[in-house]
């Protein structure tokens, strides 16, 4: 019996992207993951397909979704460094780029071409408009994509996507960056962001704290801001 999988996630090996595929499998979906992990399923309605994230195989995706009627497409995968910019060795930011920008435009284009249809769901940060002293690197990938999104908008106004603002979550990848967080914002588990995700339909998905942040981020001059962050890391 061959499943067509509806859904498709990738970076759904481990974190944020691991709790959506089990809350998708929850609401009766078949999951199609994409991981640079080592993942076999027993579950007929889950599938996992290893790839490099580093090295984008965009054949093999092209080829792993084929015909398949796709509704949902995430995408969670991240790397990162949490460093001060001029410690970060130029092999590291190439990596990285490439890693968060290189490779997605080639899988948003993709599904532009493949799956126009599909409703793209992408995970973003809060980082977007919260400034962090060894998240530049970090921020400036985001902040691309971020802009990028919003010109697809409106060069193809029936592209479905939503954009995704979680902020630091109790997940491998955030105790892997040593990133502990400024203290004003309690960490959330991933399932619970992957509950918020799953189940909404808004276009923008992002917490009331952090959408009145994101407010004043546009609103104020960046000198203030920049006395404002400087005394919260310094708090």
């Amino acid at each position: 019996m061959t499943v067509n999988f509806n859904i498709v996630v990738f970076g759904g090996g481990s974190g944020l992207g691991k709790s959506i595929v089990e809350t998708e499998l929850s609401l009766g979906n078949s999951v199609l993951a994409f991981t640079s992990k080592n993942r076999f399923s027993d579950n007929a309605n889950l599938s996992y397909v290893k790839i490099n994230f580093h090295n984008l195989d965009i054949k093999l995706v092209a080829k792993a979704t084929y015909k398949l009627n796709i509704e949902k497409f995430y995408f969670c995968s991240v790397s990162t460094n949490f460093e001060k910019f001029a410690n970060i060795k130029p092999n590291k930011i190439e990596t990285e780029v490439s890693f968060n920008i290189s490779n997605i435009l080639i899988l948003i284009q993709f599904i532009l071409k493949a799956h126009s249809e599909t409703k793209l769901i992408y995970i973003l940060s809060h980082i977007c408009f919260i400034y962090s002293p060894g998240f530049s690197l970090y921020r400036m990938n985001k902040k691309a994509i971020e802009d990028l999104i919003l010109s697809l908008e409106l060069e193809y106004p029936n592209f479905k996507v939503t954009r995704v603002y979680p902020g630091a979550m109790n997940t491998n990848f955030v105790k892997n960056t040593n990133y502990s967080g400024i203290s004003i914002f309690r960490r959330k588990d991933p399932g619970w962001w992957a509950n918020k995700i799953v189940n909404s339909n808004k276009k923008v998905i992002i917490t009331k704290t952090d959408n009145i942040i994101k407010i004043f981020d546009y609103a104020l001059p960046f000198f203030v801001k920049k006395w404002i962050y400087k005394k919260l890391v310094s708090s």
